[in-house]
């Protein structure tokens, strides 16, 4: 119980910025690279790189969004 406890007074808050970017890169690589064959076996070359530029795109944007989300919920925050 003792080591327990101090495993727990120990624990970091939160995750560095190299963590937060190591998750980031698992979530969207790791999976994508998994798919990515399967993927373009059913769709051809063609329709498979057009759609993968179109995901790309769309990722991108949704990762501006979250973005900018956090910063307007940090704003009023500090408020």
């Amino acid at each position: 119980p003792d080591a327990i406890k101090k495993i727990k007074l120990t624990k970091k808050k939160g995750t560095s910025n190299l963590e937060t970017l190591m998750h980031v890169i698992k979530a969207n690589i790791g999976t994508g690279v998994l798919a990515m064959p399967i993927a373009f076996k059913n769709s051809g070359i063609v329709l498979g790189s057009v759609c993968l530029w179109i995901m790309a795109i769309i990722c991108v944007h949704c990762m501006h969004i979250l973005l900018n989300s956090y910063k307007y919920v940090m704003l009023s925050y500090t408020k």
